[in-house]
């Protein structure tokens, strides 16, 4: 039976992990106690006790296998806190050394990306921005993250508080910027929204109901300029787009199919002959 253990290392930020190639790194400040693995695999975990507080650590992980069962690998590769842990797990958190990070899971629909045959959305990254509650409602703070096929993105925020109100605003490469209906705060550091539930869900009721049953709204797509209005300029580019046979991850693709065609011009279209524009405090 394979036996395997958490291997870990930890560094203050600005403190380089080991190994002059940083992956082939050997180094560790810890390690957990042999497990069996089992038939069908099985979670291991470990604890790390003694970091200090007010400083900011970063930290990777990879398993360890006992060499008397598994003679042919000693260690697996590294996996990295930011992208194999986007959430996180216990107690085990990035601190600024004031706040713990701070949470937001958002739910958002993309006229075009959704699909109300399946109710599943095609993935794309998003930006969410946490802005002021007083103008000029600036940015307090942003982060980057891509929706899943069920519509979900979870964010860390690093400069938000808790109890504190904030706008959130959100962008997409070609879809109209919308901002949450009210203003919101996070509680526990974590923040749940969900734009898809009701067009009274974005200020100005800035939302496209794109399915009946379940009903569904979603961001209105197709400002290919970013102008903050859908107008015959977006038509126009994106009419010529599907004239050049353009394809690819190319920002005339309105509906996410990788392929500027027919559907996307009708979808800037109508959302031009429905004067769309974005509506904001």
């Amino acid at each position: 039976m394979t036996k395997a253990k958490i291997n870990h290392e930890y560094k203050q930020n600005s403190t380089p992990f080991s190994g002059t190639v940083i992956s082939n790194g050997t180094g560790s400040t810890g390690t957990g106690n042999f497990s069996n693995l089992g038939l069908t695999g099985t979670e291991i975990s470990h604890n790390i006790d003694g970091l200090q507080t007010g400083k900011l650590y970063k930290w990777r992980a990879r398993v360890q296998y006992d060499l008397a069962s598994n003679p042919y690998q000693k260690l697996g590769p590294w996996k990295y806190y930011n992208n194999y842990m986007p959430l996180p797990q216990g107690n085990f958190r990035p601190s600024n050394g004031q706040t713990l990070n701070k949470v937001l899971n958002l739910t958002m629909l993309i006229e075009g990306f959704y699909n109300p045959a399946t109710n599943v959305t095609v993935q794309d990254t998003v930006r969410v921005y946490a802005r002021s509650n007083v103008n000029p409602y600036i940015i307090v703070d942003s982060a980057k993250g891509v929706i899943n096929s069920s519509g979900q993105v979870s964010v860390f925020l690093t400069q938000v508080q808790n109890g504190q109100p904030y706008y959130l605003q959100v962008k997409h490469r070609n879809s109209l910027e919308t901002w949450s209906k009210t203003t919101q705060t996070f509680t526990g550091s974590i923040l749940n929204y969900d734009f898809t539930s009701s067009a009274s869900k974005a200020f100005g009721d800035n939302l496209k109901q794109v399915d009946s049953s379940p009903a569904e709204f979603a961001v209105y797509s197709a400002d290919v300029n970013k102008d903050g209005v859908i107008d015959l300029t977006d038509v126009i580019q994106t009419y010529n787009a599907a004239g050049t046979f353009a394809a690819g991850y190319v920002v005339n693709d309105v509906n996410g199919d990788y392929i500027v065609d027919l559907n996307d011009i009708l979808i800037a279209y109508n959302n031009s002959a429905g004067f769309v524009a974005v509506v904001k405090p």
